[in-house]
């Protein structure tokens, strides 16, 4: 507790209070002692999924000050409240300082050439970024051996959301009339 605060059941001040130059007290005389109930609080409003706008006005007019910070969030929404400490419904003095973190939305990532990796190559560069391997489709090829990523969706240098899957097509062997077509070309 700094200056100027009182715990509950701490003696706030005599009555009548002594001021320098007066008469001491003589014995016998009354005394009245102001017992302090403890600064004023109030229960810290729920703010999840308020905007920054709602969750100050809730604030001031709760009696307490509000510090906004902003997180990245693939949960909530940007421009939400993500969470806020002291929590929803904790006792918290009066003029007392609430920290909000405010939704920037998920996180962007680029997305990383998948062009001739196999599926556990890919697999590995997206994790890194923190993306997933999406579905895959197969296209014949008698171009490049099988188990090759010849195309991917989204493109490679497109900014994603952090966890967006990226679809991929992938080659595998010609069947027998792809292949005597392939050999009759050349």
């Amino acid at each position: 507790d700094g200056p100027g605060s009182t715990r509950a059941s701490d003696v706030a001040r005599p009555e009548p209070v002594r001021r320098p130059g007066s008469q001491p007290l003589d014995e016998g005389d009354q005394v009245t002692l102001l017992v302090s109930s403890g600064r004023e609080t109030n229960v810290v409003p729920d703010l999840a999924g308020k905007t920054k706008a709602e969750a100050t006005t809730l604030l001031t007019d709760e009696g307490f000050e509000a510090r906004f910070s902003d997180a990245f969030s693939a949960d909530v929404e940007t421009g939400l409240v993500v969470s806020h400490t002291p929590k929803s419904g904790a006792d918290a003095p009066r003029g007392s300082l609430v920290n909000v973190v405010i939704s920037k939305g998920p996180k962007q990532v680029k997305v990383p050439s998948l062009s001739l990796m196999t599926e556990d190559e890919a697999r590995a560069a997206l994790e890194r970024v923190g993306l997933t391997l999406g579905t895959a489709s197969e296209r014949e090829s008698t171009k490049r051996e099988p188990g090759l990523i010849v195309a991917q969706d989204p493109a490679a240098g497109t900014s994603v959301d952090e966890g967006t899957p990226v679809d991929y097509t992938i080659t595998i062997a010609p069947t027998e009339v792809a292949r005597s077509r392939a050999l009759n070309e050349r």
